[in-house]
């Protein structure tokens, strides 16, 4: 497997004698070495707010919601919540760490209405492939939002969770994804 795998970078304009001839500029792209955990501010710049227009009555209830994520961030940096940065982005993009290049574009924060009723409260939820993230419209706290995205982020399946018998509506028994 292993002579498969360079003879097929080798077949890439002899991209694997790149590789041994730099392999120190290659560490941090093939290994976790050097990986250190995400800042505020590295991961603040990663989204882009898609706010309603300006002069939309779902405007205010955007802002708010925004606000609240913002302090949830801070909340995220003092190690204040039940989820790290690195959490976050795999249930965002499927990736715990930043790509070596950075992703094709910025993350589109999004929102919804939420219905109001405690019996159909909607979770925050992302489009991996789309890199979107949808919270919920007017927020009503910041501790509020921050423990919708702890359950979100923890009962996500996909990405590491394994559902279980009695976990899901349909009573999948153990459906690895």
């Amino acid at each position: 497997m292993i002579a498969q795998f360079t003879q097929g970078l080798d077949s890439c304009g002899g991209l694997w004698d790149t590789v041994r001839s730099h392999w120190e500029a290659f560490v941090p792209v093939m290994t976790s070495a050097g990986r250190r955990p995400l800042t505020l501010e590295e991961f603040a710049q990663l989204f882009t707010v898609c706010y309603s227009g300006p002069d939309s009555r779902l405007r205010l209830a955007e802002e708010t919601t925004a606000a609240h994520w913002e302090r949830v961030l801070i909340l995220v940096h003092d190690s204040q919540t039940d989820f790290s940065f690195e959490d976050l982005l795999a249930f965002i993009t499927g990736a715990d760490h930043l790509p070596p290049l950075g992703f094709p574009r910025s993350i589109s924060l999004r929102f919804y209405c939420q219905d109001g009723s405690a019996s159909s409260t909607r979770l925050p939820h992302a489009s991996t492939c789309a890199l979107e993230l949808f919270l919920p419209r007017g927020a009503g706290s910041t501790e509020g939002l921050c423990a919708l995205l702890s359950r979100a982020v923890h009962e996500a399946l996909g990405f590491g969770r394994i559902q279980t018998e009695g976990d899901g509506e349909d009573g999948c028994s153990e459906v690895v994804t």
